[in-house]
């Protein structure tokens, strides 16, 4: 018995077979882009999460860092220039440092203030004889001035104009009762035609401490105060030491 064949139905057949590979086909090339694509995706998430991580490590050692520039102040905190700080907060040494800074600057300033000599009349600023050449006002001849004059009445204080040693109390003939007071550095004053003196050589004084009064010893023609700047034993102009 012979078979006959069908063409119509094999052809849908074949038709169907083909779609259905197509569909196979597309699927798996479909399933294998999205598997690189994911693990695409996964790799780079991992590569991100490494750097975030990384990252996060970077911050918590410089904060560990910073943690050590972190200064505990629970009390006074007296710094090396006197300030004290009260707080109770971790302060940082950043800010501790401006502190420390503006209480330096405040220092500094006091310290500045405090290298200006006092003036050795209080009270008494008339200057009668600048340093510089001059007619003396006995000897009538031309010669040097080492120092400045200023008019007090008797018994007016003379003070000492920073903190020194004294180093000379006794009569002269020409400057009268002297008093010579070492400052260091090379620095020295000399307080002349004193009426008397409170102090002996070797004694500690203060700045602004009275030592003597004013008088009219030796060569002197009347009560005033004499006082000369020393450096290194050379007498120089004084005004400019003097506030």
């Amino acid at each position: 018995m012979a078979i006959k064949f069908n063409q119509s139905k094999y052809k849908v057949l074949a038709s169907n077979l083909s779609l259905a590979v197509t569909l196979i086909s597309s699927f798996v090339l479909g399933f294998y882009f999205y598997h690189i694509a994911f693990t695409v995706h996964k790799e780079t998430d991992e590569i991100v999460m490494a750097q975030d991580q990384k990252m996060e490590q970077e911050s918590v050692d410089e904060s560990d860092k910073n943690l050590e520039n972190i200064l505990p102040i629970e009390q006074k905190l007296r710094t090396p220039f006197g300030e004290q700080i009260l707080a109770n907060e971790l302060l940082p040494r950043r800010i501790l440092s401006q502190r420390v800074s503006r209480g330096a600057t405040e220092k500094l300033r006091k310290t500045e203030d405090e290298e200006k000599f006092l003036w050795p009349t209080p009270g008494h600023y008339n200057i009668t004889s600048h340093f510089g050449m001059r007619v003396h006002p006995i000897y009538k001849d031309y010669r040097m001035h080492t120092g400045l004059d200023t008019t007090a009445p008797a018994g007016a204080d003379i003070v000492a104009v920073m903190d020194g040693i004294v180093t000379l109390s006794q009569f002269d003939s020409s400057y009268g009762n002297r008093i010579i007071i070492d400052h260091g550095n090379g620095i020295s004053t000399v307080y002349a035609h004193n009426k008397n003196s409170f102090v002996v050589v070797g004694q500690a004084v203060e700045r602004g401490q009275v030592i003597a009064h004013v008088g009219s010893t030796g060569l002197s023609t009347g009560p005033h105060a004499h006082f000369e700047v020393l450096i290194h034993g050379t007498p120089v102009d004084p005004l400019p030491y003097l506030r």
